[in-house]
């Protein structure tokens, strides 16, 4: 007699339909990068693209921090109470914001209106009116005892904040010197000049 422990086990295990069929193998996986060879020259030249908008744009940042400053100086200015001294601390620092971006002989020469009326000419629309030009041009011979109106002083320091803040940059004294790359359609020569 034969025992349950010696007869061997043949049956097959789980259904009995897929017996003596092998696991399909599966195919190896797609790239994430695009198979094309196109494709890699299109990403590199959107490299280099980011890569140069984020030098320019380093560069910007870098040769306008005097911007940043004058503000941060106007601001303290503006702490202080409508005087004569604070007046004349907004010219000084119009004088010397404009003699960082403009050449001295653009700039220092001129005074009282004339001085104001290069500095509405050399923004993209003008900025100071008649009163902030006599309140910065008269604020050398007034004495103490004259009274500046808040309305004048709030005019004035609204004023001098968007000429900071607006004036174009001509890179007088860069930082970096600003990139500008080639234009292909121009002609030889026009390059040059």
């Amino acid at each position: 007699m034969m025992t349950k422990e010696t007869v061997p086990i043949e049956m097959p295990f789980g259904n009995y339909a897929l017996e003596g069929i092998s696991e399909i193998s599966l195919p190896d996986p797609l790239p994430i990068l695009p198979l094309a060879p196109a494709w890699k020259y299109v990403f590199i030249v959107l490299a280099l693209w980011l890569f140069y908008v984020a030098v320019k744009k380093t560069v910007y940042w870098l040769n306008n921090r005097y911007r940043k400053q004058a503000l941060l100086k106007l601001e303290a200015i503006t702490q202080q109470e409508p005087s004569i001294q604070s007046v004349s601390a907004v010219g000084q620092l119009l004088k010397g914001t404009s003699l960082y971006v403009f050449t001295r002989e653009q700039i220092a020469s001129l005074t009282g209106k004339a001085w104001l009326e290069q500095l509405n000419t050399q923004a993209q629309t003008p900025v100071f009116d008649e009163n902030s030009q006599t309140l910065l041009g008269a604020s050398l011979y007034m004495r103490d005892q004259q009274a500046i109106s808040t309305s004048q002083w709030q005019a004035l320091i609204e004023q001098t904040t968007i000429w900071i803040k607006t004036h174009p940059y001509t890179g007088v004294k860069p930082i970096v010197k600003p990139i500008k790359l080639a234009n292909p359609f121009l002609a030889r020569g026009q390059q040059d000049a």
